[in-house]
């Protein structure tokens, strides 16, 4: 029985240590936290070019803001090191012609305030695969807007909320 007790304790004693080997402190706005080595490795295999990453995470995410091919990109992963998306930050002159077009006249009081382009999905995204998708914030001083482009014509209003 005492053998029995020991070799738990100390089989206990390394998997924690193991777990802890394999995380990297975070910053975030009350502390440290840990991204796990699930993630670090899909995120060093899947955006190997990646440079001057900064991971974040907070109660439902963990998120990587880094460089990749001279542009701020995002891959966010939930807290169960799951991939939920990877997207990059673009301007309205990246945007195909017919979007602009039709920014212009169904928002004409509108200014472009954010523009995020949907870089990666995971192979089992269980909704419609919305990769090279534009997700357009538009703000008119009294109304947030956020669209979406998917097909690089339509514009579809996804969520519209007043400003105080």
């Amino acid at each position: 029985m005492k053998k029995l007790i020991l070799n738990s304790l100390f089989i206990f004693l390394i998997a924690a240590t193991s777990v802890k080997a394999h995380t990297i402190p975070a910053k975030v706005d009350d502390g440290i936290e840990k991204i796990s080595s699930d993630v670090l490795r899909h995120f060093g295999y899947s955006f190997y070019r990646a440079s001057n990453t900064i991971w974040t995470t907070n109660s439902t995410y963990q998120k990587a803001t880094f460089t990749l091919n001279g542009k701020t990109t995002y891959a966010l992963y939930d807290l169960k090191s799951r991939f939920l998306v990877a997207t990059q930050l673009t301007t309205i002159n990246e945007l195909p012609e017919r979007v602009k077009e039709n920014i212009k006249k169904d928002f004409t009081d509108y200014q472009v305030t954010n523009i995020l382009k949907v870089i990666e999905r995971p192979s089992d995204y269980q909704f419609e695969d919305d990769t090279n998708a534009y997700w357009i914030d538009l703000n008119n001083g009294a109304e947030q807007v956020v669209a979406v482009c998917l097909n690089n014509s339509d514009i579809s209003i996804v969520k519209s909320s007043k400003l105080k």
